[in-house]
């Protein structure tokens, strides 16, 4: 059949085969999904448990300021890995037939090691003035310190968990996961109902479970270790990474540049219910990610295959990565109510307003996994720099004009918009640059049907 032509018999096929059927690859595919998914949604459960906790014993404000330094650990754990995770997965099989994986696991750790020291030492110094700045409070510094600190833990155990992932080992990778979640919760739950630290004890609960997550995974992947290091080998992998990082960043700008938005037009509290209401979209975000961690190894394995059988993996993917992640996304919507009923207390709840358009987006950004093979296939990684940029540009200028209009349901526009963008040019990049071709009728069907079912759920 040919993508993007027969696109009824295209929808037809969908129901007349199964899955597994497709090709050999999904088999492995869904295997992967199940053991991802069962393991991970019990650490994401364990999340959306501690949410009426926090709602119930935090003010709005306070969240918000939860919400803000978690943002920026985000961002600084992001620039501390240097893109070098991706690099680790791309080139995983050629040092694996060089006998260089130590080389590559131990030179990428050490790499993040010495940049997140580097980064806590800034920290340290600017603390204040950081917490000055995005909180108007010079005293909260101690937080931005330790979320720092938090981050830094965080991305070194990057490395041995994308190590895990491309030996597959799954349930290893999870149970790092898995501990750190349910050391969180307990800790953070025992500092603040326990020892009354409040805000301190969520910051504090953070580090801990980052540091002894991280003691586990180094042990899962202590035989990667060696002090010879093959730094030639390791260039490729920079050279590969740090184009992306741009790209890196903006994206992480382009998800969370709307509470920023949101504290300067509107303050701490709205930035606490946004956060708050984003937290029902983990839903959807525990599957992106559990999907992604499934597709990745197998969609690099997929780069040594038959052009034709490869292509049509990656094609067939997207459609059933559409149709199943947005008709849960509906369920998810028509559901929203109920949750935040059940989950937050009263003054978060008006929030629902924006969960349509934050699962949009959230399902947008896991959708750029299958357009940007282009650039993975070709290793040049610069485009997808050009197209967060455009996507967080997009977001920025939608924020200034929606936010004022809408209130917090603007910021979640712009953000579905902007990651639609980043899809879409990725989406061009690779048809462009390789021989890989989706189906636009099918995949633009969805989208347009997802947009009509949302206007009328907000408006009727």
């Amino acid at each position: 059949m040919e993508e993007g032509v027969n696109c009824w018999g295209d929808i037809f096929c969908l129901f007349q085969e199964t899955f597994l059927a497709t090709m050999p690859n999904f088999k492995s595919l869904g295997k992967d999904i199940f053991a991802y998914g069962i393991m991970s949604g019990m650490s994401k459960s364990v999340n959306l448990l501690l949410l009426p906790f926090l709602t119930s014993f935090f003010t709005t404000e306070e969240y918000g300021v939860i919400d803000i330094i978690a943002t920026l650990t985000s961002l600084a754990g992001l620039f501390m890995t240097l893109s070098l995770e991706s690099a680790v997965m791309r080139f995983w099989n050629d040092a694996k037939r060089d006998n260089n994986l130590s080389s590559l696991i131990s030179g990428s750790l050490i790499i993040v090691a010495i940049v997140g020291l580097v980064t806590f030492l800034l920290a340290l110094i600017f603390s204040d003035a950081i917490s000055n700045l995005l909180l108007e409070a010079p005293s909260a510094g101690i937080y931005v310190t330790l979320g720092i600190c938090s981050s830094v833990f965080m991305a070194s155990k990057s490395v041995p968990l994308i190590a895990l992932r491309m030996q597959r080992k799954i349930y290893h990778f999870n149970w790092v996961n898995i501990v750190q979640t349910v050391l969180y919760m307990s800790i953070t739950l025992l500092l603040i109902y326990t020892f009354d630290l409040g805000l301190m004890g969520v910051f504090l609960g953070t580090v801990i479970s980052q540091i002894l997550s991280l003691i586990l995974g180094l042990v899962l992947v202590r035989n990667f270790f060696t002090l010879s290091l093959n730094w030639d080998f390791l260039k490729p992998s920079l050279r590969y990474s740090l184009p992306m990082l741009p790209a890196v960043f903006v994206t992480w700008l382009n998800s969370q540049v709307d509470r920023y938005m949101l504290l300067f037009f509107l303050g701490l509290g709205s930035v606490g219910v946004f956060g708050a209401s984003a937290r029902i979209v983990t839903i959807v975000t525990l599957l992106v990610t559990v999907f992604r961690q499934a597709w990745a190894p197998l969609s690099i394995d997929a780069l040594d295959e038959d052009e034709n059988k490869r292509n049509s993996f990656y094609s067939r993917g997207l459609n059933y990565y559409m149709l199943i992640m947005f008709s849960i996304a509906v369920i998810l919507v028509l559901l929203s109510k109920t949750l935040l009923g059940i989950l937050v207390s009263e003054e978060f709840r008006s929030g629902f307003v924006v969960i349509p358009f934050l699962l949009g987006a959230k399902i947008m950004h896991g959708a750029a996994s299958f357009t940007n093979l282009g650039t993975v296939i070709n290793k040049k990684t610069a485009i997808n720099s050009i197209a967060a940029f455009v996507g967080f540009s997009c977001n920025v200028g939608l924020g200034l004009w929606l936010i004022p209009k809408y209130d917090i349901a603007g910021a979640a526009m712009g953000s579905f918009v902007a990651e639609f963008l980043f899809f879409a040019i990725l989406w061009v990049a690779t048809v462009r640059n390789s021989s890989v071709k989706f189906n636009t009728w099918l995949v633009g069907s969805i989208l347009l049907f997802y947009v009509a079912f949302c206007y009328l759920y907000l408006n009727y």
